[in-house]
């Protein structure tokens, strides 16, 4: 697929609820296919620009190849450019398998500019991490007189939604390890002992194998 690094059109970024807006490159391939057999609805755009997928208003989704990770030149551009635009609203999906660029992405990302970064096995996860983006948005708006959560385009909101899509991980060892450790970047680098403190041995165990079989190099 072709990519390009023009800024999204501002007529094409309202997502109606239910709906993910889709970047044109991806028609006919195996993730928009998937989509297509889910409860969402999906809408094909050329006004995307840089961005790969918008789930939700609050959230700008790129998709980072392993082949990217090894022309730093390529995802530093894209990476920056999601930073600018979406400041606290940018995720990173990145397809990783013992590449070395993953942890010079993770620094970029989400060190130097506060977005979140999570590790995928393959194209095949990216559906249902573009399903529970939705569904948080909607489940965040569902109550307009609920003013105490966060604002839908926070961090936290983000990688709550990502955390919960690790096997096993409900909302509560979530948002113990987010209260915890801050971000997902922090999660995937702790220890399993320590994870075990705050979520214990069964859900510690499935946090650090998720993450070690994605970057152990």
């Amino acid at each position: 697929m072709d990519i390009t690094l023009s800024h999204p059109q501002k007529s094409a970024l309202k997502v109606p609820v239910g709906q993910i807006l889709v970047n044109k490159r991806w028609r006919g391939s195996s993730v928009s296919k998937e989509l297509d057999l889910s409860e969402c609805r999906t809408m094909f755009t050329d006004g995307l620009g840089f961005i790969d997928f918008f789930p939700a208003d609050s959230f700008a989704v790129l998709y980072i190849t392993e082949a990217e990770l090894l022309t730093p030149k390529s995802f530093t551009e894209r990476t920056k450019l999601l930073a600018k635009d979406y400041s606290n609203r940018g995720v990173i999906l990145v397809d990783v398998c013992r590449s070395p660029g993953y942890q010079e992405l993770q620094d970029l990302a989400a060190i130097e500019h506060n977005l979140s970064v999570f590790p995928i096995s393959n194209q095949n996860e990216i559906p249902r991490i573009l399903q529970a983006l939705m569904h948080a948005e909607i489940r965040q708006s569902s109550n307009p007189f609920k003013t105490s959560a966060p604002e839908l385009g926070d961090m936290g909101q983000v990688q709550m939604s990502l955390l919960k899509k690790i096997p096993g991980i409900g909302d509560k060892s979530a948002q113990k390890l987010l209260s915890s450790y801050g971000s997902i970047k922090s999660i995937s680098e702790i220890s399993q002992e320590r994870l075990e403190t705050k979520i214990g041995k069964a859900d510690a165990a499935k946090v650090y194998n998720y993450f070690r079989k994605r970057i152990s190099s």
